[in-house]
């Protein structure tokens, strides 16, 4: 599986969209007057962006500016394959529900094509493409807000460059998809929004269906299992016609297919979480399938160096190397009370047989509660009292009543020796960021055969934690670095700068599709895909990029 992504780079699109053309009134361009009189509706030129639902442009003023420098192009919009894929681009922002209006704009622009006045329909189209262009600029200035999808309020468009974007060209609009799985992306978001309603809700899940049991509604299941694409039509048709259905033979096989598509255990057994993911509509998911069209801007998988990549809600690691991945591994990440940060960064340091020096909200929430019903914990974990982390003087742990300790008041800090009890594994790599994150082995090893593994306190730990050491002292091509055995058996902690440093991005993607074309959808396990009525903390999804 990969997110696949051949657009240009945030970093190079945020370039090309904020290159400064003040909007600054000129002779030189059509008067928004002569614009506005090729609409049957007098346009408005708002102070920020105008009610989208409305049949008027948005950016009269730009549109002189566009008009000028377009002259050799000024019916691009005529050309069908520049429309369609215009329109693809629009209704993908639409299915999202990020830009309110955009699903009245798209059908205003169907309604001017079959208009005999081209005008209107090129003027529209250039304007909403600007508009478009705007809430591109937006996402990437502001990552964050396709984390918590409420609507988008798009700012004044007061930059836009036109020398980079017109004449406007087929090249340059499909470098503005969000992902090179685009068009078959939008063909699922399509077909589902063209289902009909499903008739499956909770009430058909009273209670565990477990293997060879009755499927209450079992019809009802049948046809989300068909439309979904884990039954045949022939399978389908099959069972159809039976009148009593039991969670057996085809119809479980189905049931383990959708578990895997999404995330769950795939024991064929229908339990409360795979029942609220079945019973979902079609609309929901075809709305979340383009949110996270939109989060796909993001990624950087195109790049020609090693990147790696954990998706968080996937649970999974994977290093690309020019969009194919190279290595992959289970991670377990941050449980939703300690959520793992979004962001970028590079692997600078790696740390073999390390100490862990105890944070502060581990500190307060977990360790000192232990050693106030057992002291002994202290001594049998490895763990040191220290001073503080700039005075590392060593504590007596026997000179602490441990009983009337205030975890919110305790001035000392705790770390945990090397060790086969060590939190950290034999090995972290640590990387720049401002939330102490970073990627870490561990000595709980079981805890990577459960299927959601949201566990962590923030860090990240990966299951082939010797196996990617291995791979970043092969990526620093250097002789005189040890091997991952060797330095693994002097049992001291030993810390190893990088010279070629690893890219490394902690995303969240709950919705894409696979290398076979299939649906892959994750839990959303921090509630970043529905709108809150609380805004998450904005330290998690900062998406700071610290390389």
């Amino acid at each position: 599986m990969g997110y696949k992504n051949n657009v240009l780079k945030p970093k190079l699109l945020r370039q090309l969209l904020t290159v400064s053309l003040l909007l600054s009134s000129s002779s030189a361009f059509a008067s928004e007057a002569s614009i506005n009189g090729a609409f049957t509706k007098t346009a408005v030129d708002a102070p920020v962006v105008c009610d989208l639902a409305q049949n008027t442009v948005c950016y009269p003023n730009i549109l002189g500016r566009v008009d000028r420098i377009n002259v050799d192009n000024a019916h691009v919009w005529q050309n069908p394959i520049m429309r369609q894929e215009l329109l693809q681009q629009l209704q993908a922002v639409a299915d999202s529900d990020l830009l309110p209006g955009m699903h009245k704009r798209i059908k205003h622009l169907e309604t001017l094509a079959e208009l005999p006045n081209s005008q209107e329909y090129d003027l529209f189209a250039q304007d909403t493409f600007l508009i478009y262009l705007n809430f591109v600029h937006q996402i990437l200035r502001q990552p964050q807000l396709l984390f918590n999808p409420k609507s988008i309020m798009l700012p004044p468009l007061t930059y836009v460059n036109v020398a980079s974007y017109f004449p406007i060209t087929e090249q340059k609009l499909i470098q503005l998809r969000p992902t090179n799985n685009f068009l078959d992306s939008m063909r699922v978001i399509q077909l589902l929004e063209q289902l009909p309603p499903h008739a499956l809700s909770m009430t058909a899940f009273s209670s565990v269906i477990r293997l060879n049991q009755t499927i209450p509604f079992g019809h009802d299941l049948v046809q989300v299992l068909y439309d979904l694409g884990d039954l045949t039509a022939s399978e389908e048709q099959a069972l159809l016609s039976e009148t009593n259905l039991t969670n057996s033979g085809v119809i479980n096989t189905a049931i383990k297919h959708f578990q895997a598509r999404n995330g769950l255990d795939d024991d064929g057994i229908i339990g409360p979480q795979t029942a609220r993911v079945l019973t979902r509509s079609y609309r929901e998911l075809a709305r979340v399938i383009a949110l996270n069209l939109q989060r796909s801007r993001l990624n950087k998988l195109d790049e020609t160096k090693p990147h790696l990549q954990v998706n968080v809600p996937d649970y999974q690691l994977r290093i690309f190397e020019n969009n194919h991945v190279i290595f992959d591994s289970k991670v377990i990440v941050g449980r939703p009370s300690r959520p793992t940060n979004l962001f970028s960064s590079k692997i600078n340091t790696m740390v073999v047989n390390p100490s862990w020096n105890v944070p502060e909200t581990i500190k307060r929430k977990d360790i000192l509660p232990k050693l106030q019903h057992d002291p002994a914990y202290l001594k049998e974990h490895n763990f040191h009292v220290l001073k503080s982390w700039r005075d590392r003087t060593l504590i007596p742990a026997e000179s602490i009543d441990w009983a009337t300790v205030d975890p919110a008041t305790f001035p000392y800090e705790f770390q945990q020796g090397p060790g086969p009890h060590n939190s950290l594994g034999t090995v972290k790599f640590l990387m720049p960021n401002g939330y102490s994150i970073f990627l870490h082995d561990t000595p709980v090893r079981q805890l990577f055969d459960r299927h959601q593994r949201d566990l962590s306190s923030g860090c990240v730990r990966v299951q082939k934690a010797a196996e990617l050491a291995n791979f970043i002292i092969e990526y620093q091509a250097s002789k005189k670095m040890p091997t991952f055995d060797v330095m693994l058996s002097s049992d001291k902690e030993d810390t190893f700068p990088l010279h070629h440093r690893l890219n490394v991005d902690f995303v969240y993607l709950t919705a894409w599709l696979d290398e076979t074309g299939h649906l892959q959808m994750r839990p959303d396990i921090y509630h970043y895909d529905v709108s809150n009525k609380t805004e998450p903390n904005i330290k998690f999804i900062s998406m700071k990029n610290y390389r």
